[in-house]
């Protein structure tokens, strides 16, 4: 059978959720009628790029296009040249940099271009909000845009992308790899976290960005621990800049620096999430959080705020509970609420992994895809 080549763009240097849902697609149209290459960008050849190395020790095909500076012009004829070469027929770009490069090295070639959006950040700092008219402005002109929410894709409609264009596909996980987790690794992971025997622990796990409200979260813990003390806090995430040290300051501002860790960047998730009492997203803009699919998958009961797609995932009160965002005092209630009535909190988690296995897999997401690609042909 002559496979369809197809190609996912992406510049990052980090491994997160884009990155997992990019491989998780890759390996799911192996025995499809695509021919999937991970295409990445990145300005410094001597960084390593997470997404290109484990997608080769998954036996991916990938490819890496250099070049120096952020966006360096000799990048849009080279990835052009390597559609043209590898008789590439669907270019498939995530973020700003690679929408952009999609889009120009696309034009007057026979390749469809698609644009998946995970979400937009809040309106700050400038630099990042170019980055989002960027991406609008490349959405309007793509022959397909997929949002992995119904909100991200009703606010691409009220800014001016077709509707008719736009698809959404929910992001997946890969549900049985945060069951039936061995209790070994889960014990080890609560010493080396500092959690007491039988202590709580509440994480929040994401990359450290402004937007995911890791501020919000230090100060719902400081509200928790002055009527639950002995509660340990979990920060998991890769830090952006001096982020990380900011935090950590209004953590000790707060009084709470002895009860929050912050792990940085770890790929022992399903551990992780067996280790915790409840997980926490106090994210201001987000389109659909994967860690929180994560956190439902593993039966963890989810303390999450009202923002963009998140209410498609978080039933209140039977999955888990909503507050708005910016409000410690919501945030502190909700895992106050948790921690007080565990049984509670356990049956809402069993009930958000039972959403996860009906709505959120790979293969229904894979195929989903396979149908934005088929309908471009």
């Amino acid at each position: 059978m002559h496979k369809v080549r197809t190609v996912q763009l992406r510049s990052s240097h980090i491994f997160s959720g884009p990155e997992t849902v990019i491989l998780a697609l890759a390996e799911g149209l192996r025995d499809s009628e695509f021919e999937d290459t991970i295409l990445c960008l990145w300005s410094d050849p001597s960084t390593p790029i997470p997404l290109l190395e484990k997608a080769r020790e998954r036996g991916l095909d990938a490819d890496l296009i250099a070049a120096r500076g952020r966006l360096n012009p000799v990048v849009f004829p080279r990835v052009r040249r390597y559609a043209a070469e590898h008789d590439i027929r669907i270019l498939n770009s995530t973020g700003y940099k690679a929408d952009l490069v999609g889009h120009v090295a696309t034009r007057r070639l026979n390749v469809r271009h698609v644009v998946t959006i995970q979400g937009f950040v809040e309106k700050y700092p400038l630099r990042k909000r170019f980055y989002d008219v960027l991406t609008r402005w490349v959405a309007r002109r793509a022959d397909r845009v997929v949002t992995v929410s119904d909100s991200l894709k009703r606010d691409l409609v009220r800014g001016g992308t077709r509707e008719d264009r736009i698809v959404t596909v929910h992001n997946f996980v890969d549900a049985r790899r945060f069951e039936n987790v061995d209790p070994a690794a889960v014990a080890r992971v609560r010493r080396e976290l500092g959690v007491a025997p039988g202590a709580p622990c509440v994480q929040i796990l994401g990359r450290l960005n402004p937007e995911k409200g890791h501020t919000h979260f230090l100060e719902a813990a400081a509200r928790v621990k002055k009527e639950l003390p002995g509660v340990r806090y979990v920060v998991v995430g890769e830090s952006y800049r001096s982020l990380r040290q900011q935090l950590e300051r209004r953590a000790a501002e707060l009084g709470v620096q002895r009860d929050v860790v912050f792990t940085g960047y770890r790929e022992d998730v399903p551990a992780l999430l067996a280790a915790a009492t409840v997980v926490v997203s106090a994210s201001l803009r987000e389109g659909l959080p994967l860690v929180l699919v994560e956190a439902m998958a593993a039966a963890r009961p989810v303390v999450a705020t009202t923002v963009d797609g998140i209410p498609e995932l978080v039933d209140p009160g039977r999955t888990g509970l909503l507050v708005p965002p910016r409000d410690a005092e919501g945030l502190a209630a909700g895992m106050l609420k948790m921690l007080r009535a565990p049984e509670q909190a356990a049956a809402m988690g069993r009930a958000g992994r039972a959403v996860v296995r009906e709505r959120f897999s790979a293969e229904q997401m894979v195929r989903r895809i396979q149908d934005v690609y088929g309908s471009l042909l």
